[in-house]
């Protein structure tokens, strides 16, 4: 149990003790797992996030979000474990449409 008022919309790895999420207002969050009970949350986007329906991350800074409408965007976090999401990058569209996967996930730690 992490504890309560934990409400992420969309749940990723994004590396070892590390989680990124997204809310429902929009925000784009990591937690720093740090043992049993304890853990730190570093907000590093307040808002614009909201659109995304599925988030998945295969390490070294790479992110994933998808659209309900289908579309796959890719991000760059520059340093993914600083706790500033100031160096978050757009790269694009993957593809505009047709990701209606129920599930999305990548390999773990297959990007440096």
């Amino acid at each position: 149990l992490i504890g309560s008022g934990f409400t992420l919309k969309t749940l990723t790895t994004t590396g070892t003790n590390w989680i990124l999420g997204t809310t429902t207002s929009g925000e784009l969050i990591s937690y720093r797992i740090n043992g049993i009970g304890d853990r730190t949350r570093l907000p590093l986007k307040d808002t614009t996030w909201e659109g995304i329906s599925h988030l998945m991350s295969p390490g070294g800074g790479v992110y994933y979000g998808r659209h309900p409408n289908g579309a796959l965007y890719h991000y760059r976090d520059t340093n993914p474990h600083d706790g500033d999401g100031d160096d978050i990058t757009g790269l694009g569209t993957v593809d505009p449409k047709g990701w209606s996967q129920i599930l999305l996930s990548a390999q773990p730690a297959t990007v440096n």
